[in-house]
């Protein structure tokens, strides 16, 4: 049998979860351990690193969501970090691509191409996107919408009269819905923001430092409400999580030399 080095946390969770159906929700855990991705190396980037897991499994409450945004400000808090959380849903990703006619089979795919925005120029990921099948005027069109100013409510308000499919919809009430729990400024939405991960259903977010010492993300998690469901053969169970960078973080405390020695 193929055999691979762990790349996350989340499936083996969603595997421990759909072979324990007596487990009583909503479950709530965490977990610290390691993970591999292989891609280039950089400060706050390695193949090698520390996560330490964060999720809620068994709730489709958005404050569910909102009680893991809200621990993810208090922990960089204490450790004395400013920080934005970039926030979004990809539900509403998904009724963009709808309102500009792109194909169903293709949202995946150019979804990953949207993830790269802040890892390569934008002419490349324009470039990629063509070449993914989007035509010149949808790109223009996508570009516009990902550009839509305002506070987190004006920029919904505006998205409300371009997106018209039901699941665009919902994601985009659960997006109020956050932003209704979470009352902290420092919670951007960005309309941009994908995760290139394929099992996120709803929500998605990334944290960053404000000053930008460290350009890589120190946490970042979403909504996976598909994928106990489908190890098990069962109904959807829902379920929502955040990852902490642990090796990242760690580099972001020394160039603020915050680390203290133990």
């Amino acid at each position: 049998r193929n055999l691979g080095l762990r790349f996350d946390l989340t499936v083996p969770l969603a595997r421990f979860v759909a072979s324990n159906p007596n487990i009583k929700f909503p479950f709530k855990r965490y977990q610290i351990g390691l993970a591999f991705r292989d891609g280039p190396i950089k400060l706050g980037r390695y193949r090698e690193f520390w996560q330490c897991d964060v999720d809620i499994v068994g709730s489709k409450s958005m404050l569910a969501d909102a009680e893991l945004i809200n621990l993810t400000f208090d922990f960089f808090k204490k450790i004395g970090f400013k920080v934005v959380i970039e926030f979004n849903n990809r539900k509403l990703l998904d009724g963009i691509m709808e309102a500009l006619e792109i194909p169903e089979q293709e949202r995946n795919s150019i979804i990953l191409t949207i993830d790269k925005l802040k890892k390569l120029p934008l002419e490349d990921i324009k470039k990629e996107l063509k070449q993914k099948g989007m035509y010149d005027k949808q790109i223009k069109e996508i570009f516009e919408i990902f550009d839509i100013e305002g506070n987190n409510n004006d920029k919904i308000a505006k998205l409300r009269k371009i997106v018209r499919s039901v699941k665009g919809l919902e994601g985009l009430d659960e997006l109020e819905k956050i932003f209704k729990y979470v009352k902290n400024k420092d919670l951007e939405f960005k309309i941009s923001l994908a995760r290139g991960l394929n099992y996120y259903t709803g929500t998605v977010f990334e944290v960053f430092t404000k000053d930008e010492s460290v350009r890589s993300s120190l946490a970042a998690g979403g909504r996976w409400d598909d994928m106990i469901g489908k190890f098990a053969g069962s109904d959807e169970i829902p379920a929502v999580g955040i990852s902490f960078g642990i090796d990242t973080i760690i580099d972001a405390l020394k160039l603020k030399k915050k680390l203290k020695p133990v």
